[in-house]
């Protein structure tokens, strides 16, 4: 174990908390989330935020975890306990300018030796799992330890935000909060054809393995005996409700600002062929080879639309072979992994992000186009049917395969005929993230969860 602690010097650090005991768990807390106007800030407390996952550097689950300190040390004192892979990049992060001032309310611990992926990913997928079971168990037993010598309020089960592993901090004794965790939502058999062999594989070992997992009584524990659970969406709400009486509160995972948004020279263009973009990871769960399809479609319904597609993945080859089959090389284009400003300035030269991803968490490359002032195409399922509205973008109803790609076609012809609709739509993409998904609005909803975590009992006015 590589256990180090940081600190930053605080000249107004935050009052030390009241004692917490190790004894008896609270009881969960299944009240609803009372309206904002009913919500009062919880006074600054010294929580446990847990964080496999953290990084000030890298997005996805890493990037989330890093909001989630840096938003939360607005309010509260917090102790990071943080898989040690990552001490190296957080403390160059901590000693630069760059640092956020609210760090001086921060302390990390780094739990568990340094460890290389394998270079086969499906088999460095399977170990990540693994050490992080190993990963939680240590955990338990350093907050636990440092629980004794400084006593938390509360633990908080930030990253990794899924619902597989469950949250065993309940056995702490001190008040959890797990979530938000997400998780659930999984490629339906009627799209298995637009996989490749391995993608298939891929997609039935999850399904399997996710239905051990949620037999395992770890999870019904997970679901049970911690004080606040929060689903990160509607989707993982209704699956977690199918195994416990419990109700759960759907919190978004994480939070956008101002300055994460595009420029208006991001806006779609008024003419020209329509320009077409999605960045990720390039796996079958993301609906790629159906957009290839309507792309093909739509061309030869008169459309002239391009589509860039930036991102590492296993299923590369398997589109580049469905791409010489429907004819479309010259309007399809495969780029890297882009990163900073190369990734900025595709977003600035694309109309449309074509996502039809039948399972997403969030959907961050999606938000962050919105951000950009792109209309989505989405599916109507999992969190980019949740984040995406009329209003914004195209939501397309999950049906057989034929189905998908007609309407993605229909969408694609639409947004090219009319162009202020799709520039409407592109505006209001943006504004539908800046409203909708705050850190007011996190920290406020976060907050209700302690407050609910410190007073089960409580109810709302």
């Amino acid at each position: 174990m590589d256990l180090v602690p940081h600190q930053l010097p605080s000249e107004n650090a935050l009052a030390q908390p009241g004692d917490v005991g190790l004894g008896r768990q609270p009881q969960p807390a299944d009240l609803p989330p009372p309206p904002a106007e009913a919500i009062t800030m919880t006074p600054p407390l010294h929580v446990a935020l847990i964080a496999v996952a953290c990084s000030p550097s890298q997005g996805s689950e890493l990037g989330l975890g890093w909001k989630a300190v840096a938003a939360l040390s607005e309010k509260h004192r917090l102790t990071v306990f943080v898989h040690a892979n990552h001490k190296e990049e957080i403390e160059v992060h901590l000693q630069s300018p760059r640092a956020e001032k609210s760090m001086a309310n921060v302390s990390f611990v780094y739990v568990a030796k340094r460890h290389e992926h394998h270079r086969n990913q499906a088999i460095a997928r399977l170990m990540t799992w693994h050490y992080y079971r190993l990963w939680l168990d240590e955990c338990v037993e350093e907050v636990s330890r440092a629980h004794a010598s400084s006593p938390f309020d509360l633990v908080h089960h930030v990253t990794y935000s899924t619902w597989r592993m469950g949250s065993p901090f309940y056995q702490t004794g001190i008040p959890t909060v797990w979530g938000p965790v997400g998780g659930a939502g999984k490629v339906p058999w009627s799209a298995y054809g637009m996989l490749s062999k391995e993608a298939k594989v891929t997609e039935t070992l999850r399904t399997v393995i996710s239905k051990l997992y949620s037999l395992l009584p770890a999870f019904r524990k997970s679901l049970e005996k911690n004080t606040v659970v929060l689903a990160s969406n509607e989707e993982t709400k209704r699956f977690m409700e199918e195994h416990t009486d419990r109700s759960f509160p759907v919190v978004f995972p994480t939070y956008f600002e101002s300055s994460e948004q595009g420029g208006e020279d991001c806006l779609p263009s008024g003419t020209g062929p329509l320009n077409c973009f999605y960045g990720g990871g390039i796996i079958g769960s993301k609906g790629i080879a159906l957009s290839f399809a309507a792309i093909a479609l739509a061309r030869d319904r008169g459309v002239d639309v391009v589509f860039r597609i930036a991102g590492p993945g296993p299923e590369v080859a398997h589109l580049e072979n469905t791409v010489n089959q429907l004819g479309i090389e010259d309007r399809v284009t495969f780029l890297p992994l882009l990163k900073g400003r190369d990734y900025q300035e595709v977003l600035e030269k694309s109309d449309v992000f074509l996502f039809p991803s039948f399972r997403e968490n969030i959907g961050m490359t999606m938000v962050d186009s919105m951000l950009h002032n792109m209309a989505p195409i989405v599916l109507d399922t999992s969190a980019p049917g949740e984040i995406v509205t009329e209003e914004c973008g195209w939501k397309i109803p999950v049906a057989e395969n034929s189905v998908i790609v007609r309407k993605i076609a229909d969408a694609l012809i639409e947004a090219d005929k009319d162009r202020a609709l799709l520039r409407r739509k592109a505006e209001a993409a943006k504004h539908r993230i800046l409203g909708s998904y705050s850190k007011e609005q996190y920290l406020l909803q976060v907050e209700a969860a302690y407050d609910r975590a410190k007073n089960p009992r409580q109810s709302f006015r």
